[in-house]
């Protein structure tokens, strides 16, 4: 369990808006799809979850919700994974 907290502050501090990081791909990302937009390529960003407690209760949800509101080419997989491990689980 305490591995597991770790883990998810780890991949939580990846994203929070005082990580450089996390802003410098943001910004990485918006000239890609700005480029491939002005070239008439489609840009898709497909938003895949980290295979770690995929339940209603998935602790990087807020995450995935921020980078499909903010790249408009994003497609996030976190429901329909979501509802595949609900279905595996028998409860969906």
């Amino acid at each position: 369990m305490v591995e597991s907290l770790a883990t998810d502050a780890f991949y939580q501090s990846l994203y929070e808006d005082s990580a450089v990081a996390w802003d410098e791909n943001r910004r990485a990302l918006h000239e890609i799809i700005e480029l491939s937009e002005s070239k008439r390529i489609p840009c898709i960003v497909l938003l895949l979850p980290i295979l770690h407690e995929l339940n209603d209760d998935y602790p990087f949800a807020g995450i995935h919700a921020i980078a499909a509101e903010e790249l408009a080419a994003a497609i996030a997989s976190l429901p329909a994974v979501q509802r595949r491990v609900a279905e595996r689980r028998g409860g969906g």
